[in-house]
């Protein structure tokens, strides 16, 4: 990474800009900013260097279901005081319009615009054009909103990055597309930051749910200093202490940017190019389920998914490997990775194989307890650490 020459009397800063560059995201002795504390004083209009961003940790009572959420500070000219699920299976915003806009601008049938083609309010443009989002196995939820585009400040007092103008998703209905009641985009928060890049942004204005990218895709970076981010590993969390998916203090367990140093230790996959000219969030990985030959799969690592991990395999009908099994994969690359079920954190579903899967498999968020990952867009790679 190209650094600027420094010279006296700025050689303090050139200092703090160094150490910045070459050590990760640390837990500090100083206690975390809350929710409710944050500001946009240390957000950045280009990176110069990765920045470290708090994530707040959130779990169920009997603490077998995980969450980590990311904090937004600002959305257009509006402070806000936000939290969205950070989900590396997912790509794009998706945000609940009752968080940013007035209940009387909501509607059933989409965001009241009384304009001929937009709203316009506190530096929010939102769309006449509607799109949906499903998750969950089978699709299970599906949400319905508006393309809206403005700026995004994300982090809290600790650090945070500013977006360009991006697209995102307004959602003004959500539905359970078994039972048909209506739902929020999550229930602990404002909505979803799904962060994986399957490549370059559109320039143009977005239509299709395809064309949404991350957040993290809409960054000014200085040269030399990629697109992307890391997320260490989740055992830094004191997961102890951690009663509820609410109130607990922010971890500085992301960093957004990558350099070179970012890169120490990690074990890398190119990400596979798809048949549409997008590049796909999967690993390619030999998996073995309790000691049986391993089988190729294509398999999603995400922290979206907050306990089961889903295994597609031929099996007759859905089934939960039993208590004391082993499931185990490995990369080309070498990365090796195994766990034990237990009923508990580890859990693993096998489901029957279904035709032309875009994966044959889904590790839920406690992959990453002593994992960390990185996603590249520059070089599109994917990366792995043990800790």
């Amino acid at each position: 990474m190209k650094k600027p020459i420094l010279k006296s009397p700025f050689s303090k800063l050139f200092a703090v800009l160094f150490f910045t560059a070459i050590y990760s995201c640390k837990k500090s002795s100083i206690p975390e900013p809350q929710i409710n504390q944050l500001s946009v004083k240390t957000a950045s209009d280009q990176l110069t260097n990765p920045v470290c961003i708090n994530l707040f940790p959130g779990q169920s009572k009997a603490g077998y279901s995980r969450r980590i959420y990311l904090p937004v500070m600002q959305v257009g000219s509006s402070d806000v005081k936000l939290k969205m699920m950070f989900d590396t299976g997912s790509e794009g915003i998706v945000l609940q319009a009752k968080s940013i806009l007035a209940p009387a601008l909501i509607a059933d049938t989409g965001i009241v615009i009384t304009d001929k083609d937009s709203l316009v309010s506190n530096g929010i443009t939102v769309t006449r054009t509607k799109l949906s989002a499903s998750y969950g196995k089978d699709n299970a939820r599906t949400f319905y909103g508006n393309i809206a585009y403005a700026t995004f400040k994300i982090g809290d007092d600790s650090g945070a990055v500013k977006t360009q103008r991006m697209p995102f998703l307004l959602i003004y209905k959500g539905v359970d597309n078994k039972s048909l009641a209506v739902i929020p985009v999550d229930p602990q928060a404002d909505g979803i930051a799904g962060v994986y890049s399957s490549g370059t942004p559109l320039k143009g204005l977005v239509t299709k749910r395809s064309d949404l990218k991350g957040p993290f895709s809409y960054l000014n970076l200085i040269e030399g200093l990629h697109a992307g981010f890391k997320l260490s590993q989740l055992s830094l969390v004191d997961w102890d202490k951690v009663t509820s998916y609410t109130d607990s203090p922010g971890q500085s367990l992301l960093s957004v940017g990558i350099n070179d140093q970012s890169r120490v230790g990690f074990v890398f996959q190119a990400q596979s190019l798809k048949t549409s000219g997008s590049f796909s969030p999967n690993l390619a990985a030999m998996v073995s389920l309790d000691g049986k030959p391993a089988v190729a799969k294509s398999i999603l690592l995400d922290t979206g998914t907050s306990n089961d991990n889903t295994i597609y395999t031929d099996v007759a009908s859905e089934t939960t490997m039993d208590t004391g099994t082993t499931v185990s994969f490995s990369t080309a690359q070498g990365y090796t990775y195994s766990y034990i079920n237990d009923m508990k954190r580890n859990v693993t579903k096998l489901h029957p194989l279904v035709s032309n899967p875009s994966r044959d498999g889904i590790y839920s968020i406690n992959f990453f307890y002593k994992n960390s990952y990185l996603l590249d867009f520059n070089t599109h790679e994917i990366g792995v650490k043990a800790e």
